[in-house]
């Protein structure tokens, strides 16, 4: 079943875990250094949900079959699928060094849930799927806060890895950058030391996020195919820069689980994408 190797084929599987267990800001203690640093906003609960569940539907509608993680009371943070774990490939990845004790034991739920024929444990050092953008059967990795350069070398074992630096501040790389074509990469550039913006400039054509648009996970959007773009409504003028460049947009409202830090990539786990070839340039 698993077959990854870009960021924006037909996506066939995903896996998803329903935010039913979310907690009420009013109650939750997110003081530990790994949640308040990236928290800064309260969020609408029940809007979560709903919002969440309307993205999940959306993908139904869409034709990608849905495999769900089922929502556990002790990881109240899974809906946050990306994180868990990744594939590249036919192989899925993961690692149980995780910073914030509430995501522990997230990786054991996906594993019986989904029973994933070819899994491989890091072991090196931390490592999240947000840090993982899939391009070329390889990856680039992003060394931030959540994934280690160990992890990174570790995982360059089994696929092509490129590496991107990030400082400590930066939770994932996407919500900095994701591909979006073979040609085509949304970036917030000042993110970047000047050598991998550089090495991005020469891969792809960027479009480049301001930092407002940045602080709203404006690349963190979804890829049903290579034409088509799942993003946050609020998001009009990177919307307009995407259909310049040919792409078909689903604009949902996801105001919520954005407050808490995370879209619509982060809450999925491609599982399969159907082989594409490279997506022609509509502007030629």
């Amino acid at each position: 079943m698993l077959n990854i190797v870009d960021e924006y084929s037909r996506l066939t599987d995903v896996a998803v875990c329903v935010a039913d267990h979310v907690p009420d800001p009013a109650t939750y203690d997110g003081d530990h250094p790994e949640f308040s640093k990236y928290v800064p906003a309260r969020w609408d609960r029940r809007l979560l949900v709903a919002q969440h569940r309307r993205f999940i539907g959306t993908l139904e509608t869409l034709g990608v079959r849905v495999h769900r993680v089922p929502a556990s009371r002790k990881t109240p943070w899974q809906m946050y699928t990306r994180d868990v774990a990744f594939v590249v490939g036919a192989t899925m990845f993961f690692g149980r060094s995780r910073g914030l004790p509430d995501r522990m034991g997230e990786i054991d739920l996906a594993i019986d849930a989904l029973e994933p024929d070819d899994v491989v444990e890091i072991t090196a050092g931390p490592v999240e799927g947000g840090d993982v953008v899939v391009h070329d059967g390889g990856a680039f990795v992003g060394l931030g806060s959540r994934t280690s350069a160990a992890a990174a070398e570790q995982l360059g074992d089994h696929v092509a890895v490129e590496t991107l630096h990030l400082g400590p501040d930066v939770m994932h790389l996407d919500t900095r950058m994701t591909v979006v074509s073979a040609r085509h990469a949304l970036v917030h550039a000042p993110s970047f030391t000047d050598r991998d913006l550089r090495r991005l400039r020469e891969r792809f054509e960027l479009i480049e996020v301001t930092d407002a648009e940045c602080g709203a996970l404006a690349t963190n959007v979804l890829m049903v195919d290579p034409e088509t773009v799942v993003l946050d409504r609020d998001q009009q003028r990177i919307a307009g820069r995407l259909r310049e460049f040919g792409f078909r947009l689903l604009e949902l409202d996801y105001s919520e689980p954005i407050a808490v830090s995370g879209s619509f990539r982060c809450a999925t786990l491609p599982l399969a994408r159907s082989v594409a070839g490279s997506r022609p340039d509509p502007t030629s």
